[in-house]
């Protein structure tokens, strides 16, 4: 039998199998939500929709050979995203359909972050895995070494096919929760609680966080080196084309993107997530987008597809 948390698909999926419904969090401190991100942050209560958080952050500009923090800031365009009509009705769309979503988006165009419903938790699923590999090459930056060409191959098998038994074995390897758990703290995760037990898909997360998590791909303030970013980046831009969807829909021509899904039936109850790094055709933005309640796999990437598409259009209109 195989454990709960690997995918009983072909090792070219992602999903993890358990089967309980992940608990939703709240009562995320507005003050606590501030001092994380670094910058202000604007309550907007909805009659009709659930709250967002705008925060507001440092732009961010690209040299050469990396992504680095500028020190100005600018004036955005965009008061919020999920303000957006497009994006609001969609969203109204699918919650009226019985589907529980959480986003997150940092541009760095505007040196913005919106949060939609941002006190929700859910499953990770196999985003989780953008977190594993950069908790691994942390540690092996601490240790002066690099990736041995075993890691290398269960590093890419993780990220572009979604292995889950790559994923277990690098998750021994960095030294399992506790060790996970001190990365996360490092990279200022506040609503991620990690599996104590090994069983790393059972992890919980906000989409909040896991924009956190591929920020420190692009930013020159992460604990991460400009080659250890480029290495995770190259692979999420190369994941298997059957799970290039989500966050890539809808992005404008000349965008690339890098990119980790994940996807997990609950009880015959689908959680779909979707995380990735957009950049190019006019726009630089991070994308989180959870979602739970489908009753399909198929449906659920209808959703995030949906999502994404006009998030991207959103951001994509002139500012």
């Amino acid at each position: 039998m195989i454990s709960i948390f690997r995918d009983r698909r072909p090792t070219t999926t992602g999903g993890v199998r358990h089967f309980s419904r992940p608990l939703l969090c709240v009562g995320l401190a507005l003050t606590g939500l501030a001092t994380a991100a670094g910058g202000a942050v604007v309550w907007r209560a909805r009659p009709h929709r659930a709250q967002t958080v705008v925060i507001s952050h440092p732009r961010t500009t690209r040299s050469t050979s990396s992504t680095t923090t500028s020190t100005s800031t600018t004036t955005p365009g965009v008061e919020d995203v999920f303000d957006d009509p497009p994006v609001a009705a969609y969203l109204d769309d699918e919650e009226a359909d019985g589907l529980e979503v959480t986003a997150a988006v940092y541009d760095a165009v505007t040196g913005r972050t919106w949060v939609y419903r941002p006190t929700v938790t859910l499953t990770t699923a196999s985003v989780i895995k953008v977190d594993i590999l950069e908790a691994l090459l942390e540690r092996a930056q601490v240790e002066g070494s690099t990736l041995t060409p075993t890691q290398q191959s269960l590093a890419a098998s993780m990220i572009e096919d979604s292995t889950d038994d790559a994923a277990s074995d690098l998750w021994a390897t960095v030294g399992g929760a506790p060790a996970m758990g001190r990365y996360d703290n490092e990279i200022r995760l506040t609503q991620t609680r990690l599996n104590a037990t090994g069983l790393w898909g059972l992890s919980t997360t906000s989409a909040l966080d896991q924009v956190r998590v591929v920020e420190q791909l692009l930013l020159s303030s992460s604990p991460l080196t400009a080659a250890s970013r480029t290495y995770e980046l190259t692979l999420m831009r190369n994941v298997t084309p059957d799970q290039v969807w989500g966050v890539s829909s809808g992005v404008p021509a000349g965008a690339t993107v890098a990119l980790k899904n994940g996807w997990d039936p609950i009880t015959g109850i689908w959680q779909v997530n979707s995380e990735g790094w957009i950049d190019g055709g006019g726009v630089n933005y991070v994308l989180s987008v959870m979602c739970w309640g489908a009753q399909t796999e198929t449906s659920g990437i209808a959703a995030i597809d949906g999502l994404s598409t006009a998030i991207s259009d959103a951001l994509s209109s002139p500012r």
